[in-house]
């Protein structure tokens, strides 16, 4: 399955650490296992 992104280049997939003080810390990003099931081969920006 190919995924189409139309814009400027983003992370697909992201997970981050919650915070009680404001933003969430950003852990990772990517295709990971069990967490962001996907290819870089089959993404591609418009």
């Amino acid at each position: 399955e190919n995924i189409k992104i139309k814009g400027k280049k983003v992370d697909v997939c992201q997970w981050s650490q919650g915070s009680t003080s404001g933003e969430s810390k950003k852990l990772g990003a990517g295709p990971s296992g069990s967490l962001c099931q996907y290819s870089t081969s089959t993404i591609s920006y418009a």
